[in-house]
């Protein structure tokens, strides 16, 4: 159906009898094929395993732009990737009106500058890599919905632009940087300047929403503390009642201490389940960049940080380096990147370790072996240690979710034909926390039509 759709547009715009409108198609694409190198049969490195595949990175698109004249213009642009079996889906539709020589307004679906090559991500052929640096591009934030004001000019010798965006993001999205499968961005709105001078290009951008993502790590991870914090409620209220009933023998009064401890952590639980969601959870992300291009030189570097408050999504940093040397219609370079995250401690240490007092119940001769029936047939002893088992359990899971990646690229762009460019790259990746190692093979045409 949504292939169906896409042709009705396409075809209804050629033939429609529009008055003064001046219409363009342009299109690209790249034809991609990878295979893992040194890897097991279920590794997978960039997306790809130990058998080539050349649909993981493989696109094509069409792009029409319409001049309606008297400074009005619309685009569309639709894209279709391999990874999704080639179902085009719609990318940009907007449109733009241009006051000024210098400032021009646009409405509608259009692109968020997260990155210096946001606009032309999917336009491989302007840039030297098969695809951008994983480790700083490895979100793919999709388009956004809202406006955008464009203003260029020169301040001093540097020639500017200035781009303010506002409106929501709510999309499905595919990254390799965070388990996300839904995510929706309220209220975003950002800044982002980009000059350049001479021979080098400098970019800043700031960026803001309220961030709701849907993930099954994350649920899993939110239940799990609830259920812990329940459980660990029930403890308590059986400790208390046996402390009730023995409240004059020593071990009554222990029981009440371990009440008030299982108590207040179940209760901490229950809170912090609220925390790992993310629910419209307050975010921000913040890039720089700085290039240059100079003869035979090239050099090009992006730094990105980025975070959610409250939440399981780790504080998150990145960078990459390029470093190019341009001979005729060849580029040969080498790219190093690399993508650290924090663990989120304030939420992992939230609820106290209660596997010492977990041990001085076990040691307890006095309590209650009657099997409890909200416990599984446990008694209050065994299900009380077993609650601070997996409570400890769960917070050493979290507090082992650092990410720490290292990639290293070496790549060839050879410029074969006017509109083509033929590459290929040798990627390995190391994740420093877990140890894995591995490489993947790329060979790319990219085009533009």
């Amino acid at each position: 159906m949504k292939k169906l759709s896409c042709a009705i547009i396409l075809v209804s715009i050629g033939l429609s009898p529009l008055s003064n409108a001046e219409i363009n198609f342009r299109g690209f694409g790249s034809i991609v094929g990878g295979q893992a190198i040194n890897v097991e049969p279920d590794e997978m490195v960039l997306g790809y395993s130990d058998t080539l595949n050349f649909k993981q990175d493989s696109l094509m698109a069409l792009q029409m732009n319409a001049d309606l004249e008297e400074e009005l213009t619309a685009t569309l642009q639709i894209v279709s990737r391999g990874n999704s079996d080639y179902e085009p889906q719609v990318r940009w539709a907007y449109l733009t009106y241009h006051a000024t020589d210098s400032l021009q307004v646009s409405v509608g679906r259009t692109q968020a500058p997260f990155y210096r090559y946001s606009d032309f991500l999917d336009v491989r052929y302007t840039y030297n890599w098969i695809t951008a640096p994983e480790r700083v591009y490895g979100i793919d934030y999709p388009s956004f919905d809202g406006i955008s004001v464009l203003y260029s000019n020169s301040v001093g010798p540097v020639d500017s632009t200035f781009q303010f965006v506002a409106g929501t993001v709510d999309s499905e999205t595919k990254s390799t940087t965070v388990d996300t499968t839904y995510m929706v961005f309220d209220n975003f709105y950002g800044i982002n300047w980009t000059g350049s001078w001479d021979f080098l290009m400098g970019r800043l951008s700031y960026l803001k929403a309220g961030i709701t993502l849907e993930s099954e790590t994350i649920e899993s991870l939110a239940a799990g503390y609830e259920q812990l914090g329940a459980g660990m409620l029930g403890a308590a209220q059986g400790f208390g009642q046996f402390a009730a009933a023995a409240s004059t023998l020593p071990v009554g009064q222990r029981a009440a201490s371990y009440a008030a401890n299982y108590a207040g952590v179940g209760n901490t639980y229950l809170a912090t389940s609220d925390k790992i969601r993310a629910l419209k959870d307050d975010g921000s992300y913040m890039t720089v960049g700085l290039g240059v291009d100079e003869g035979s030189l090239i050099i090009d570097s992006e730094y990105i940080q980025y975070e959610i408050d409250e939440n399981l999504i780790q504080k998150t940093t990145a960078y990459y380096l390029t470093v190019g040397w341009r001979v005729g219609s060849t580029v040969v370079y080498g790219t190093y990147s690399r993508e650290e995250a924090d663990a989120p401690v304030s939420i992992a240490i939230a609820p106290s370790d209660l596997t010492s007092v977990a041990g001085a119940i076990a040691a307890e001769t006095l309590l209650p072996n009657d099997p409890v029936t909200a416990f599984g047939g446990a008694t209050l002893q065994q299900m009380s240690i077993a609650l601070a088992q997996q409570g400890k359990g769960l917070s050493d899971t979290l507090i082992s979710r650092n990410r720490d990646f290292v990639n290293l690229q070496l790549g060839v762009r050879w410029d074969f034909h006017p509109s083509a460019a033929f590459k290929v790259s040798y990627e390995s990746t190391e994740d420093k926390v877990s140890g894995f190692k591995g490489g993947v093979l790329r060979t790319a045409v990219d085009l533009v039509f």
